[in-house]
């Protein structure tokens, strides 16, 4: 059995039509190149991975024909084959197929994290002792937060996809029905597990599992795995100069504070809560992973 080596999409063949019944057919023509001379079409097709019922690409509905057509190269001795394909949107209903096989797994469950509270979320006021100092340890609450699992058929590892594990998204995306505005989703895990079906076809079942988070800030927009954090310090800025923050002793002397005090966006003490915010985990792109948008999936 050949391997594919490379896969090039030719702009030759690109084509298609609608009929009156608004079903959608598409053509193109790809190159493959395996790693040894194949003699026939019927290795050629065996072992180019293609199978009616595939989805494209590019677009989840349409949906690759059984009537897969393949021929040499005219200029190779058999290391290159064109394949001349066709997609539709009326779908594949070879009795042959698996049933669902292409259709993604999808799976809810939870995940935990614990946060600092520093304000109360009723009056907004800060947490603090009588004496103006805040509590030591500082109050800390548990939350609970919605764990995403999808699984989809692929034609590649994608094994790239690993380096992106820790990310969080850089724009808002749909993920199975479920609304993530910008920074609220982190790809968790990623695991391909290659698959072969009864005809010896290789594909993947690529998993991803997403943690997502839709933490608002005190603006009440969801900013999800930002950091927000109270800006407090021993120091703050006049005319310029970095001064130490001091109070009054017993004996009427100067002396420093024990304990960080709030400053505000100019780093001047302030009795009013100032928080910034920082994007600590690296950005990726989730929209290239073509995962559904609706669910349930079908």
């Amino acid at each position: 059995m050949a391997d594919v080596i490379n896969i090039i999409y030719l702009k030759d063949g690109i084509g298609g039509g609608q009929d009156s019944n608004g079903v959608v057919t598409h053509q193109e023509n790809i190159q493959i190149t395996f790693d040894e001379i194949i003699e026939n079409t019927i290795d050629a097709i065996a072992d180019s991975g293609l199978i009616g019922g595939q989805q494209h690409r590019l677009n989840s509905n349409l949906i690759l024909q059984s009537n897969i057509e393949a021929f040499v190269h005219p200029d190779d001795l058999g290391y290159n084959w064109i394949f001349e394909l066709t997609y539709s949107t009326s779908g594949f209903n070879e009795s042959s197929l698996e049933d669902d096989t292409y259709t993604p797994k999808v799976s809810f469950g939870k995940w935990t994290y614990n946060r600092v509270v520093s304000v109360d979320k009723e009056t907004d006021d800060v947490i603090k002792l009588p004496t103006g100092e805040p509590y030591d340890p500082q109050p800390v609450e548990q939350v609970s937060a919605v764990l995403l699992s999808v699984t989809m058929k692929e034609y590649s590892a994608n094994i790239s996809r690993i380096s992106m594990i820790g990310s969080i998204n850089q724009s808002a995306i749909r993920i199975c029905g479920v609304s993530c505005p910008k920074y609220c989703a982190m790809l968790d895990d990623y695991r391909p597990v290659p698959h072969r079906d009864n005809d010896g076809f290789l594909t993947f079942r690529n998993t991803f599992v997403f943690k997502l988070k839709f933490f608002k800030n005190k603006s009440g927009q969801e900013i999800g795995f930002k950091l927000e954090s109270l800006a407090a310090s021993f120091n703050e800025l006049i005319d310029g100069d970095l001064t130490e923050i001091t109070v009054k002793d017993i004996d009427d002397n100067d002396v420093p504070v024990a304990t960080p005090q709030m400053v505000d966006a100019v780093g001047a003490k302030t009795t009013t809560p100032y928080y910034q915010e920082w994007v600590i985990h690296d950005l990726a792109n989730f929209s290239s992973f073509g995962l559904p948008s609706s669910y349930p999936v079908s």
